[in-house]
């Protein structure tokens, strides 16, 4: 008995003196805020400091005679229940046709768009190219980041950041949960519940099996995107990134590359992140809300690669703004010659995780095709996701708490579910 007290002992002084360890140095600060939060969620906003994207004059959706005049399929609603999904949205013709909302959200509430910031960072690059502070997307970074004047680094071009193609080292891993749908589940109906307006008609709806990456794998307290996502020093993170590639060469999905365009826009700009979105975007299209841009400490940089936070109605304006080619009311938000070319892949780069012709990136944007409609779409761990779908006019918003970890040509399975949803609501509120 008295040999357990010691053994019990001894394990709880390390643990103390692991606990006093991750206190005092600072560089293992991240690592303990990734321990004790384990994985990210919608509102980590709450978690950082932030830094305010401001609104100008807002401007509400119209509402469609047929707002909400179709109900959700039982199919979908089953499906959009199991991904514990917070937010899906439908508009049609520059008009608010559908939305619902479970969970305690609703169209005020605050999420995190992950990495549909990503896309955002593309639209900036645009205006910046706009307004002459960058020459153009072949521009070399080293031009703004002066730590780049070295070695292989030199040839890296603000395309190459654009089109995930830089070549430079970037563990893409961070602490999540994601769903493995599971058909044989058991059924339960407590998993039902929410606040959407037909949950009465949801069948019983089978609990997946999921399980949360990381959780069990101190690996990933390691990985540079875990320090990224809860460190406090961005900028000297990705001064420090290593070439592994070509530049040009590989389509190959690496966050650093969205949190160096930020470092060149803020130099080309001479403006933070926050304050150049706010004043070529966010107060161009209408949004309702002040956004909320995390930041790696106080006064620090944005999260560029992620972390841009705000709300179903107002992420739609940025899809409505991608349909209207990058136009707001008739004028001009982002150039039309970029929109364009930002929505179409980037053929002549390889596919590194499918070893092809990249058939599904542009410039920080998603493209696939899905029953004939070529689908653009923004895209964010757990499933944070915008779709443009310019053959119907549409832009589909679905916000929530988990992603499918199953893949199909390199989307996940669930991005054609919820096209498909958005697609079955248009076609029944025609009816």
């Amino acid at each position: 008995m008295t040999k357990v007290i010691k053994i019990c002992s001894i394990i709880t002084l390390l643990c103390l003196l692991t606990l006093i360890g991750f206190l005092v140095i600072p560089c293992n600060q991240y690592m303990l805020k990734a321990f004790i939060y384990r994985q990210v969620n919608l509102d980590d906003y709450k978690l950082f400091k932030n830094r305010a994207v401001r609104i100008g004059k807002p401007e509400p959706w119209k509402v469609s005679e047929k707002y909400n005049s179709s109900n959700l399929s039982n199919e979908y609603l089953t499906y959009l229940k199991i991904t514990k999904t917070v937010a899906y949205l439908v508009v049609k013709d520059n008009q608010l046709l559908s939305e619902t909302y479970w969970g305690g959200y609703n169209k005020d509430s605050y999420s995190n768009s992950f990495s549909m910031a990503k896309s955002i960072i593309s639209l900036l690059v645009g205006c910046a190219i706009d307004d002459g502070c960058i020459k153009s997307m072949d521009q070399p970074i080293c031009d703004f980041i002066p730590e780049y004047k070295e070695g292989d680094k030199t040839k890296i071009t603000i395309r190459n950041l654009l089109t995930m193609s830089s070549g430079l080292r970037w563990e893409e891993s961070v602490r999540y949960s994601n769903l493995a749908i599971n058909d044989s589940a058991m059924v339960s109906e407590q998993f039902i519940g929410g606040d959407d307006r037909n949950a009465s008609q949801a069948p019983k709806i089978i609990i997946p099996e999921y399980r949360e990456s990381g959780k069990s794998n101190f690996g990933l307290l390691l990985s540079v995107c875990t320090q990224g996502y809860y460190g406090k020093n961005l900028k000297r993170l990705v001064l420090n990134l290593q070439t592994l590639d070509e530049p040009g060469k590989y389509f190959d999905y690496r966050s650093g590359n969205t949190q160096l365009l930020a470092m060149v826009l803020e130099t080309a700009t001479g403006k933070k992140v926050s304050d150049y979105a706010s004043e070529k975007i966010w107060t161009k299209i209408g949004a309702e809300h002040d956004a909320l841009w995390s930041l790696d400490r106080k006064g620090g940089a944005e999260k560029a690669f992620c972390c841009f936070n705000s709300n179903a109605r107002d992420f739609a304006k940025i899809g409505q703004l991608m349909l209207n080619g990058g136009k707001w009311n008739g004028g001009k938000v982002i150039p039309q010659w970029y929109v364009n070319e930002a929505s179409l892949p980037v053929k002549e780069l390889i596919d590194i995780e499918l070893n092809k012709p990249n058939q599904r990136y542009g410039l920080h944007w998603w493209c696939i095709e899905r029953n004939s409609y070529h689908i653009l779409y923004a895209r964010g761990t757990l499933g944070q996701y915008i779709f443009i779908a310019p053959e119907l006019n549409a832009v589909f918003v679905r916000l929530g708490h988990y992603r499918n970890e199953v893949y199909i040509d390199g989307h996940p399975e669930d991005v054609y579910k919820f096209i498909d949803c958005g697609i079955d609501i248009i076609k029944r509120s025609s009816i």
